[in-house]
């Protein structure tokens, strides 16, 4: 049985962030190939939500990487049979930086 997904208004905001600045620097077809990426992504998630690993210093928090560039975390919530999509956020970033976005969810 499949989880349902929800989104945070910031994974809604980082998401749609990534899509504007890739419809602008690459064009249509490369955001709508990461719209399918980040869709196949969460359909596997959403069937199997522990397939991606927890990161280390949050243990509520999952981490799956959607491209090189960007990671998607999220939060299994078994009572809820949901996955909650919480950030969509830069692998190049400082890995602190990550940390602080993250710390909120914990």
């Amino acid at each position: 049985m499949t989880y349902k997904v929800k989104w945070t208004k910031k994974a809604l905001d980082d998401y749609k962030e990534i899509i504007i600045f890739l419809q602008e620097k690459w064009g249509m077809a490369s955001a709508e190939k990461f719209q399918e990426i980040v869709d196949r992504k969460l359909q596997i998630i959403s069937t199997f939500p522990k397939i991606s690993s927890i990161v280390g210093y949050l243990i509520n928090i999952r981490k799956a990487v959607i491209v090189k560039q960007v990671s998607l975390y999220y939060m299994e919530l078994e009572k809820e049979r949901e996955v909650q999509v919480i950030r969509l956020l830069d692998n190049r970033q400082n890995p602190e930086s990550i940390q602080e976005l993250l710390s909120e969810y914990e």
